[in-house]
């Protein structure tokens, strides 16, 4: 065999090796799980809302919950951007006031947090219901990140999540009107 047939069969081989990983990599990269950046997504029911304990009022039951628009806030007292995030729903929270919406914030942190929690809602200016300890509620919301929010009608659908291609307060305005994004 020829140097020159020794070259052309190796570098045969390394081109044959190249495409080969190629094709896998873009494998890898197109068969992988997509994640969810909005949590449940818009025309899902509410799950149940529990918390290992409330704070600025009592624990919401069924009963209250149903007929109203309701946005869920889920986020935790070290998160910049929960912070930042809370700024647009208390402005959201004092619009809506008095025309049935209701808002609702859940952390995972636990009651050994309670000292950070309620300073936290204190220094962000949040007076609505809070709950602590709502991991199990956080993962059927499917929230997967920090801060969510979703909006749910007064059928308990979500019209909105962070996927929605429209503004939070829109997304409050279609669940007062009942529509889907």
């Amino acid at each position: 065999m020829s140097s020159k047939s020794s070259q052309a069969q190796f570098f045969r081989v390394v081109g044959f090796a190249a495409v080969g990983t190629i094709l896998f990599v873009l494998f890898l990269l197109y068969n992988r799980p997509v994640r969810s950046v909005g949590g449940i997504a818009t025309g899902r029911t509410l799950p149940t809302i529990e918390a290992q304990g409330w704070l600025n009022g009592d624990a919401p039951k069924l009963a209250d919950l149903q007929g109203q628009v309701l946005v869920i806030d889920a986020w935790a007292t070290w998160c910049f951007p929960c912070r930042k995030r809370s700024v647009d729903l208390v402005y959201l929270h004092e619009k809506y006031a008095g025309k049935g919406v209701r808002f609702i914030g859940l952390t995972a942190e636990p009651e050994s947090q309670l000292e950070a929690i309620r300073k936290f809602l204190k220094e962000t200016g949040i007076t609505w219901l809070n709950g602590y300890g709502a991991e199990a509620t956080l993962t059927e919301l499917g929230a997967e990140a920090i801060p969510m929010v979703w909006v749910f009608d007064r059928q308990g659908r979500v019209v909105w999540n962070e996927e929605s291609t429209v503004s939070m307060d829109r997304g409050i305005q279609l669940a007062l009107e009942s529509k889907l994004e």
